[in-house]
């Protein structure tokens, strides 16, 4: 399915000894996965059977003078559960802080029924002061936001997929088995789903813009469309994760080695009961891949690395994985000069390279620079 270009990023992580190693992770191709489930998140339909198979998912928030008080609504009524299986993006199980994610992208594909309004598109983030006070909202619309996903009742990455029950209880006390979490400022993990009600800001890992759309050949069409505008229908959101916050960036890692990420759509985007002009998206159960979620990332695998003192020099010892490409690389100085190339750029094989520096016998630091395999 053509995609919304990747734009990488650079990384560096230094690992010094007392001969230096580092690792640098450099541009690459990014990698696109489907979700194996997603699931309408919803009360009022989820623990029917065919809660998890719907062909759309809704978000949208149900707060202040529309949260009725006989259904204890959240202020985030319906979220948009998203479960991705990662091995295609890196192997399982090789530690926590092997991972490095260079980029993350998330797309989904509006859906718009004839009738529909339609919902305003809003690529901004909207502070709590104008949920409390609609009136001071300056723009249309209420943005789109990402979220990973925290658990309840027992439940954990490892056991909820889109067949799961929404809640545990019975009745109209709608506590979820699963919501939108972000983290604070000091990184600890919360419930977002009433943040309205229980007056804090929200940290989202990405609010989505719109930079194209899915044209009727299924192709996908680059053409930004303006704030405030209703979203027609086949319109993709991007949603690019901040990698860079240290907690999203843990989540992240600790997925990867699971080999399972979960993520949440969620809005507070207003409505009445019974609308149907709200946001709606295409689940994976539509059954077109070109309308269906989908996950790009760059995601770099780490190797360990060793230096030992050979007769004549230095051996470099590192680990690699298939997918990956590596090259040695040293400077005299740990503080100056430029990184040069040592040997040429090798294709990982999944087991041990080394590379022999013969050139020296006194100090000098090394680093493995690490990048993915070019796709053609």
């Amino acid at each position: 399915m053509p995609r919304i270009p990747f734009v990488a990023k650079w990384v560096c992580v230094v690992l010094f000894a007392s001969l230096a190693s580092a690792i640098l992770a450099n541009p690459a191709n990014a990698t696109a996965i489907l979700p194996t489930g997603d699931k309408y998140m919803y009360p009022f339909i989820n623990d029917s059977p065919s809660g998890g198979k719907r062909d759309y998912a809704s978000v949208f928030g149900a707060y202040g003078d529309i949260d009725y008080p006989d259904y204890n609504f959240d202020d985030r009524d319906a979220q948009f559960f998203l479960d991705f299986q990662t091995q295609a993006l890196a192997p399982a199980g090789k530690g926590i802080s092997s991972y490095r994610v260079v980029s993350m992208t998330l797309t989904v594909v509006v859906l718009k029924y004839i009738e529909d309004m339609g919902f305003n598109y809003d690529p901004t983030p909207d502070p709590l002061s104008t949920f409390l006070d609609r009136s001071t909202d300056s723009d249309a619309g209420r943005p789109m936001e990402l979220f990973g996903v925290g658990y309840r009742s027992g439940w954990t990455r490892a056991n909820f997929t889109e067949d799961s029950p929404f809640k545990s209880v019975d009745g109209y006390n709608q506590v979820r088995n699963v919501y939108a979490l972000d983290f604070d400022s000091n990184g600890t993990a919360r419930d977002v789903s009433n943040n309205v009600d229980d007056r804090f800001e929200t940290n989202p890992w990405a609010v989505a813009d719109s930079p194209g759309f899915i044209d009727l050949n299924d192709n996908y069409v680059e053409s930004p469309i303006a704030p405030g505008s209703l979203m027609p229908e086949g319109r993709v959101l991007r949603f690019q994760v901040n990698t860079s916050n240290p907690a999203v960036a843990a989540y992240l890692q600790e997925s990867l080695n699971a080999g399972r990420l979960h993520l949440m759509v969620s809005s507070l985007y207003g409505t009445t009961e019974r609308s149907s002009s709200i946001p709606k998206f295409y689940t994976k159960d539509v059954g077109f891949p070109a309308l269906s979620p989908q996950l790009e990332a760059e995601v770099l695998l780490m190797p360990t690395t060793a230096i030992e003192k050979i007769s004549g020099g230095f051996r470099v010892n590192f680990d690699t994985v298939v997918g990956q490409s590596y090259q040695v690389q040293y400077r005299d100085s740990l503080t100056s000069g430029s990184w040069l190339p040592l040997g040429t750029l090798r294709a990982g094989t999944g087991g041990l390279l080394s590379h022999d520096d013969s050139t020296t016998t006194s100090s000098r630091f090394y680093r493995v620079s690490v990048s993915k395999n070019q796709q053609s």
